[in-house]
């Protein structure tokens, strides 16, 4: 069970209260809004339910610049994508067993910011460790090795979030028109942990989440 999320600072209820403030009928049109919200996501999750895995598109890396509207439309609508066959089998699978080697050749090294946001985070008092759970290890609070390095850096998963990139557009009235310091043409490396998952074992350290201000 996580620990509590630490309370945060006064200030930032006083921030709150400012934009609140300086929008008319605030509480009226955030309740609205929040209704509304919940509404969709009835529905969202009525559907989900019924198609199960179907409901998320899974296309082909090599396809990308050939899928008709309709599976592009439904991508956006949907938010999200699986994109298979980026990367070989082989390259893959050599990255996993490189980063196998690092995390048993190198036990000493610590999480970095994570020895800091783990008690918060997972409720985890062990904060200086390679991986959680300390006698499990699955989840990895390295950034940085070579072999991850490798895995955002090769030239077709740089093609694919370009690809996904283009999906969207910074001016809704224009879509050919661009925003001074937006290039969507150029993909930014966001830099995560990883996770070496255990083949038929449950496991809830890590349960279904959504990252916070945090990150």
């Amino acid at each position: 069970m996580a620990a509590p999320t630490p309370q945060l600072p006064q200030r930032f209820a006083q921030i709150k209260q400012d934009i609140a403030a300086s929008y008319p009928d605030f509480e009226k049109q955030a309740t609205e809004a929040w209704t509304e919200i919940i509404h969709e996501l009835n529905k969202a999750a009525e559907t989900i339910g019924s198609q199960g895995p179907d409901f998320i598109p899974q296309v082909k890396f090599k396809d990308l610049d050939n899928l008709d509207v309709a599976t592009i439309e439904n991508i956006r609508r949907v938010g999200t994508v699986v994109i298979r066959d980026i990367v070989d089998d082989p390259d893959a699978i050599k990255w996993r067993e490189e980063l196998k080697t690092f995390v048993k050749e190198h036990p000493e090294v610590d999480g970095g910011l994570l020895t800091f946001l783990l008690p918060a985070v997972f409720g985890d008092p062990h904060t200086r460790t390679t991986g959680v759970p300390e006698q499990d290890k699955q989840f990895f609070h390295l950034f940085w090795t070579k072999p991850q390095v490798q895995a955002r850096s090769h030239p077709n998963l740089l093609t694919a979030t370009k690809w996904l990139n283009q999906l969207y557009r910074s001016n809704s009235d224009s879509p050919s028109a661009e925003l001074d310091g937006v290039d969507l043409s150029t993909p930014l490396t966001y830099a995560d942990r990883f996770r070496i998952r255990h083949p038929g074992k449950a496991w809830d350290l890590h349960p279904p989440h959504i990252d916070g201000a945090l990150n």
